[in-house]
């Protein structure tokens, strides 16, 4: 959108398409959009994203640093969110279930004075997951939320997954928290007559 000097922020285009702004922000936003075609398409584009969010999940390639408007619309849409919150250097036990859609994990910390920060997942023999960079961090934020397709959680055995979250600052990397998943793997709910369904 480098033609436009007033450009609709990507976390007002998700909390538009999620319901989750006050009628006077909705009208600011749709105002500019009539006026601006780069923003309108943007709009647009968030608004397909946002409708295929829910078969992205389900089809188990779905891995992001989201927002609480995103877990909410999912949430809106019927899919099955299991969450864990961890402090930096705690080890928190976890799994996933037969029901569950998505997997969420809330880094909870303190970002005061960082803009942005990057998250690396890593299993306990130390293969990388995933790496996520350049993530923007508002003021007063204090948790990151990550989201998996529990589809992709199941392939997993069971294991420890540690995130790395780190910030640079004056060229140098500063670590801003270790935390640690104690994954059991895939769990399932007993069916009738006892046996796994």
């Amino acid at each position: 959108m480098a033609d436009c000097t007033n450009a609709i922020s990507s976390a007002d285009i998700f909390e538009y398409w999620a319901g989750e702004l006050v009628p006077s922000d909705e009208e600011r936003i749709e105002e500019h959009a009539f006026t601006c075609a780069s923003c309108a398409a943007a709009l647009a584009e968030g608004g397909a994203l946002t409708s295929g969010l829910r078969r992205l999940v389900r089809s188990g390639t779905f891995h992001s640093l989201v927002s609480e408007s995103v877990l909410n619309r999912l949430a809106r849409d019927g899919t099955r969110i299991r969450t864990f919150s961890v402090r930096p250097g705690d080890v928190v036990p976890c799994a996933v279930w037969d029901g569950d859609d998505v997997i969420v994990t809330r880094l909870r910390g303190d970002f005061s004075g960082v803009d942005t920060v990057s998250v690396v997942a890593t299993l306990g023999s130390g293969q990388e997951l995933s790496r996520s960079d350049g993530i923007v961090v508002r003021p007063g934020q204090q948790e990151l939320i990550e989201a998996t397709s529990a589809e992709w959680i199941r392939q997993l055995p069971a294991t420890t997954v540690r995130f790395r979250v780190t910030t640079m600052q004056e060229g140098l990397e500063r670590l801003l928290g270790e935390y640690t998943l104690a994954h059991a793997g895939s769990l399932y709910h007993e069916g009738p007559g006892g046996t796994a369904s």
